[in-house]
């Protein structure tokens, strides 16, 4: 009955330890090598990402509080959270020689989560709710698209526990380090004790609450708070990460250039899209409003947007402590986080939904009269229209954009572009654009010195049959 007895107290002891969590390096990051970012990530289902917010509350409340004398004060140490629809994550950025310590804090942290102590939790609540005090119109929208309600809704305390169970597991954790990790390190990593504490609750609930990845509704509405103008837009982008970056460094450079914004925020809201937050003038309003994509207008641009994007990339390399929205999730999808040195197609859709808001002082820098606002107001912009397929474009509606654009007194004469990939085909996709141009002159009256022909070698098969027509302010 003994030799029983502790061949079961050794089994139990076997299943509380659990493992360790999977280890993952970023070994050709971080080249500055004086600070770390160390992450203990877990995956789960999108509809569970409001109740992983209030853990994460939890813990780094938790964690500051147990290490204040010894670690919270270190020098150079920051907490923080990440929570998105793929996962979460509890993140530590400390100097490189603090590696260990904050991989040992991390689990320390992850093993002693208050989730019996109602005290803790309800202090908590209550430093939650006071940082809703006083009306925040950043805070205000940011909620308005992510949750369907305007607070992040409440849980308890069994909830958040049945969260843990599930998820605070070795099997289920991942540790990341973005930096290059010696053997001896990583020996002394898969020596730290990780104890999985947390049972099971009495009756788990089901975790009912849902966000959407989808784009929500668009409206635009005068409000009087938008100092002229603010919006709140979910932008959809491309899916791989490094064509991401790229799509993302070129709408920057090109918003800056042509409408700045007054201030603007943005952060990687899932794989797809990204959340952007800007207070605006006029100008820049509309800019956003007619933008329909994304094209270099010509080769300059195209040396702009490369050198904006090998440059956010050497910056990301060296600094990824500053991007753990971007790469975080990438590493949680399994995905590569090897990219290219350039691109070879840069031609995007732009589509930005969320919510627009003005006030009477948007228009005074763009338009002239009220009545003109009313009727009129986004019409101001250059046109610019794509065109895709073997089809006759819609020349009637690209002339009637054309004259109204000329009405404006603008001088500068518009591109129709067109792209082949082998050099046997530039002869005739040629004689085609001048067709094309020969019938908006002819037939729809266009001035000749409206419209001129551009032909751009492309090794992209999707830009060989596209037209676009580009009009420059």
């Amino acid at each position: 009955m003994p030799a029983f007895a502790g061949l079961a107290l050794i089994c139990w002891l076997q299943v509380r330890e659990g493992g360790h969590p999977q280890l993952i390096t970023i070994p050709h990051w971080g080249n500055r090598q004086t600070r770390v970012c160390v992450a203990l990530a877990w995956r789960h289902t999108p509809p569970e990402k409001p109740t992983a917010e209030w853990l994460l509350r939890l813990a780094a409340s938790e964690g500051v509080h147990l290490d204040k004398p010894v670690f919270a004060e270190s020098l150079g140490v920051e907490v923080r959270t990440w929570c998105r629809e793929e996962g979460a994550a509890l993140i530590l950025v400390v100097p490189r020689s603090q590696l260990i310590p904050a991989i040992e804090r991390l689990y320390f942290w992850m093993q002693n989560l208050p989730l019996e102590d109602t005290l803790r939790w309800i202090q908590v609540q209550r430093a939650y709710l006071r940082s809703w005090q006083g009306f925040s119109l950043q805070q205000e929208l940011q909620l308005r698209l992510r949750h369907s309600a305007l607070r992040l809704p409440l849980p308890d305390l069994n909830r958040i526990t049945a969260y843990a169970y599930r998820y605070l597991h070795p099997d289920s954790l991942i540790l990341i380090v973005s930096s290059a990790l010696s053997l001896k390190e990583k020996n002394a990593i898969l020596r730290l004790p990780f104890l999985w504490t947390y049972f099971a609750p009495k009756g788990s609930p089901t975790f009912s609450l849902s966000t959407s990845s989808r784009l929500p509704p668009d409206s635009i509405e005068e409000n009087l708070w938008a100092y002229p103008g603010y919006v709140a837009l979910y932008i959809s982008t491309p899916c791989a990460w490094d064509e991401r970056l790229a799509f993302l460094q070129a709408f920057l450079t090109r918003w800056k250039t042509q409408a700045p914004p007054l201030s603007w925020q943005g952060s990687w809201e899932n794989a797809c899209q990204f959340f952007l937050q800007a207070r605006l003038d006029g100008k820049s309003f509309l800019f956003l409003r007619n933008l329909t994509h994304l094209s270099p207008r010509d080769s300059s641009e195209v040396i702009a947007w490369h050198h904006a994007y090998t440059a956010k990339i050497k910056h990301l390399l060296t600094y990824p402590e500053e991007y753990v929205d971007f790469w975080l999730p990438v590493v949680l999808r399994g995905d590569s986080l090897s990219g290219r040195d350039t691109l070879l197609n840069w031609q995007w859709d732009f589509q930005a939904r969320g919510l627009w808001l003005y006030n009477e002082l948007l228009w005074t820098d763009t338009l002239p009269k009220p009545s003109e606002v009313k009727t009129n107001r986004l019409s101001q912009a250059p046109p610019s229209f794509t065109w895709r397929g073997k089809s006759t474009p819609p020349l009637s509606q690209w002339a009637v954009a054309l004259q109204a654009y000329a009405d404006n007194a603008n001088e500068k004469p518009c591109e129709l572009i067109g792209y082949y990939r082998k050099r046997q085909h530039q002869r005739k996709r040629l004689s085609y654009l001048h067709s094309l141009r020969k019938q908006l002159i002819q037939r729809y009256h266009v001035l000749p010195q409206q419209v001129r022909v551009v032909l751009r070698r492309t090794e992209s098969a999707a830009l060989e049959e596209t037209i676009l027509l580009q009009c420059y302010e």
